[in-house]
């Protein structure tokens, strides 16, 4: 697992009470946050931001949030708000995230980070210019059950691990203006949901040595379905499917030489594996939690906020920066870029 240091110039101010939060962009996945956030301890939800002051004012009353604005330079600009959740559309992820890093804010931003790996090395020299905290919101790197994949993985429980699985689809919407389809929106299946397959791989053995796909490109130019296989020195190889036109059982299996482990579906947000050893009987292990997980990757930011650190130990800006990259790649084979989309 890739965990690079904390950067030693860290200026992250420690908050002296609960950790104030405020969410910019009240859509559907900042509605599962808001939700989560009843089960972290260690902060509260202070304020909400929205271009609509309507739609801002009736999210806060929903969540019993005391402050809402009807732009997102205020929330950044807030005395109110310690930390941002960014839940904005993928394009709009480097422009939103800038402005809270330059208010001092620290910032939680949706996966991916951004639509590139030059707006991603922009926003970390951002970060540390300014002091401020930073991290990309895969909030399935701090699902329990992963975490103790990772701990039954560094134990050799199944020996050496040669091969990764991963799937995720489903059937979205046909509407050529939806998130998911849109160019303009940064759509497809790639930056949404792929990255979920993708993540595990990463996790355990960072940047690939070979990428190899297909690729199916809907009405709207941008990817559909995909099926991508990347491969590591080692005889190590990672098998990577997504698609929004067809379901998919969205389950994830790490193969070793000594054995296998099984995520329940969905893989990148359950409660449960199965641990298989030539040999032995199959053992599951299950990880209760209330809610659907969100609250562990604020519990991460706040440790962070705490410990005065301007970045994850557990998902770093390495880590995001391989990711992108890995996506920049195949969308360069695929020819698929985003409408006004530049690295800074």
């Amino acid at each position: 697992m890739t965990d690079s240091p904390t950067t030693d110039s860290s200026t992250t101010k420690r908050p002296a009470n609960k950790i104030r939060w405020g969410i910019l962009g009240p859509g559907k996945i900042a509605h599962a946050f808001a939700a989560d956030f009843q089960y972290v301890a260690d902060g509260r939800l202070s304020a909400v931001a929205s271009r609509s002051t309507e739609r801002a004012r009736a999210f806060a009353a929903q969540y019993d949030i005391p402050f809402a604005y009807g732009s997102y330079g205020e929330l950044a600009a807030s005395p109110e708000v310690d930390a941002v959740y960014v839940a904005v559309p993928h394009s709009h992820h480097y422009e939103a995230a800038s402005l809270c890093l330059e208010a001092g804010k620290a910032v939680l931003c949706e996966k991916p980070l951004t639509v590139n790996s030059g707006q991603a090395e922009a926003l970390f020299a951002l970060a540390e210019r300014r002091g401020s905290f930073l991290m990309e919101a895969l909030w399935s790197k701090f699902n329990p059950v992963i975490v103790h994949l990772g701990e039954l993985i560094a134990s050799g429980a199944i020996g050496e691990v040669r091969r990764i699985h991963c799937d995720f689809g489903f059937v979205a919407p046909p509407d050529p203006g939806s998130r998911l389809r849109a160019p303009g929106l940064a759509g497809g299946a790639l930056l949404d949901i792929g990255i979920y397959t993708l993540f595990l791989p990463h996790m355990l053995w960072g940047l690939p040595a070979q990428i190899d796909s297909h690729v199916v490109r809907g009405e709207t130019g941008v990817d559909v379905q995909e099926q991508i296989i990347l491969q590591w020195p080692g005889a190590r190889m990672a098998v990577a499917e997504a698609s929004l036109d067809s379901y998919y059982p969205t389950t994830g299996v790490i193969s070793g030489t000594e054995g296998y482990i099984q995520l329940a579906a969905p893989f990148f947000a359950g409660r449960e594996l199965t641990l298989w050893r030539e040999g032995s009987e199959p053992r599951q292990v299950r990880r209760e939690f209330p809610g659907k997980g969100y609250q562990f990757q604020v519990d991460e930011v706040n440790a962070c906020l705490r410990a005065e650190r301007l970045q994850s130990r557990r998902h770093s800006w390495e880590d995001s920066l391989a990711l992108c990259q890995t996506m920049d790649r195949l969308r360069k084979t695929w020819g698929i870029t985003y409408p006004g989309e530049r690295a800074p």
